[in-house]
């Protein structure tokens, strides 16, 4: 007889194999009918970070960070709000840097409307905004040397983004502003990457002015989210992705951009309860004509070890 927890890893394994099977029957389907299907759709779908922020009217730079193991992570900068249009200079504005959490991406803040986006309040406020990201997500699959295989480029966890995705980006930033420090903003797991770092690397304490925690993640004993049910079979997990070779978690591509343009039709109220399902129910918060829009941002991708360690953490 088959356990419930070995039912849980079957089911979790087959889901994440049809999805790629889906995924890469896709790529291989008729581009003009694709390309027919994109114009219809909410153009803000298949917007990156830089266009999302260009289409409120809001300037935009796109930078690179190398980290010191190699990876290439792209960074977007917001210099000036519409209240100044620039007329103070980049080096009299304090930087602000804006770290996502799990299966995000620096589009999480800029996704909104500019009153309901942090990214252009603080940016309108005065700010000097910059909008981070890690390896693994849709601005982070690059790296400078030529990488054998998916699998030896996806072996990482948030431990390495911790390391050294976000001390990269912090010296970066700094670099570019001539500034000393900086205001840094986390939300879920990108305060797991900033408390990490200020305990191991403590140089990196004064380089931070204040550190904003966004849903602070610290301990996971109290968390509701679904991943909990993870954690009695993380070591299952980890050797079933191990051994069918499942190494990238959700990654942002076209099977999430068809998703995305089905919420915006009769499944609405179904995108609209996973959505609650991971983040908690408050429909007062969410603006359901969006729908579509936030579907195709996020999940934004991550490895799979990533996953596999926070389920570790409830063990």
């Amino acid at each position: 007889m088959f356990s419930m927890r070995r039912i849980a890893v079957v089911a979790i394994v087959l889901t994440t194999q049809v999805y790629q099977l889906i995924c890469v029957s896709l790529q291989f389907s008729n581009k003009q009918n694709w390309n027919l299907k994109k114009v219809s759709a909410d153009p803000e779908i298949y917007f990156e970070t830089d266009q999302l922020i260009l289409h409120l009217g809001y300037p935009v730079e796109i930078h690179k960070v190398t980290t010191e193991d190699g990876y290439v992570l792209k960074i977007f900068r917001i210099p000036f709000g519409k209240s100044d249009r620039g007329q103070k200079t980049s080096a009299s504005k304090a930087p602000v840097l804006l770290q996502h959490g799990l299966l995000s991406s620096s589009d999480d803040w800029v996704v909104n409307f500019e009153n309901q986006s942090l990214g252009y309040m603080l940016a309108d406020a005065g700010y000097d905004v910059w909008l981070a990201n890690v390896r693994g997500n849709r601005y982070g699959l690059e790296h400078i040397e030529p990488v054998p295989s998916k699998h030896q480029f996806f072996q990482f966890s948030w431990d390495e983004m911790a390391e050294y995705d976000l001390p990269a980006t912090i010296d970066y930033v700094l670099n570019v502003t001539g500034h000393s420090d900086l205001e840094l903003i986390g939300h879920s797991m990108g305060t797991t990457m900033a408390f990490a770092l200020l305990s191991t690397k403590l140089e990196y304490n004064s380089k931070i002015r204040h550190f904003h925690a966004l849903g602070p993640v610290v301990t996971l004993n109290y968390a509701k989210s679904p991943i909990r049910y993870l954690a009695p079979i993380a070591k299952e997990i980890k050797m079933l992705f191990d051994l069918v070779g499942i190494d990238e978690f959700f990654p942002s591509d076209e099977l999430m951009k068809v998703l995305a343009q089905s919420c915006g039709s009769v499944v609405k109220v179904v995108c609209k309860e996973i959505i609650f399902l991971f983040t908690g129910y408050d429909p007062q918060q969410l603006n359901s004509t969006r729908i579509p829009v936030y579907v195709s941002h996020n999940p934004a991708g991550t490895s799979s070890r990533t996953i596999v360690h926070f389920a570790q953490v409830f063990s």
